[in-house]
């Protein structure tokens, strides 16, 4: 799997139940009209993102090359279109042989979603009411726990081992993937 950028661009992250333990707290803590950012405490880039692909779906992930990131960015939309091409097509035949009709999980992007800016926020005026994280650090254990979930429910695939090494081949014959931005 590459990505486009760079290992240091921010994509902060939070749990779900995090999330909702903030609404909560705020209701009682937070000011009327106060805007309140959260985030987790890990400081979320696209390397430790990678890192945790690697280890949760056994893949080696990467960074595409400085001459792949400027062409993108001349246009963002066909990249965008071609990583939905490459994307969307295997995904519908894998839920289609899982037999998962309707999923809220996709793998369509939205030319926005790669552009070349960091998401990340800073929670200190959530903190400073006195909410405390309940999970202040993406895992492996917690992404394979959502991946859990949403198998259960139907609506992710469980992969069989040869679905795995046939994901893995597939990009076998691709360009090489650079550890870092070049």
């Amino acid at each position: 799997m590459k990505f486009l950028w760079g290992g240091d661009l921010k994509l902060h992250t939070v749990h779900v139940v995090d999330v909702c333990s903030a609404l909560w707290h705020l209701t009682t803590h937070g000011e009327v009209k106060k805007i309140y950012n959260l985030v987790d405490k890990n400081d979320t880039d696209q390397k430790k993102l990678n890192h945790l692909l690697e280890e949760l779906f056994q893949i080696k992930t990467g960074f595409v090359n400085s001459v792949m990131c400027r062409l993108a960015k001349l246009n963002i939309k066909a990249a965008t279109d071609t990583v939905n091409d490459r994307h969307l097509r295997p995904w519908s035949a894998l839920c289609q042989s899982h037999k998962i009709e309707t999923t809220p999980i996709s793998p369509f992007l939205a030319p926005e979603l790669l552009y070349d800016h960091s998401l990340s926020v800073d929670s200190s005026a959530l903190t400073a009411t006195g909410f405390q994280l309940k999970h202040p650090n993406i895992t492996t254990d917690l992404l394979q726990e959502a991946l859990d979930y949403w198998i259960a429910q139907g609506v992710f695939p469980g992969l069989t081992e040869e679905e795995k090494n046939e994901a893995v081949g597939a990009d076998e014959d691709d360009e090489e993937v650079v550890d870092d931005e070049e």
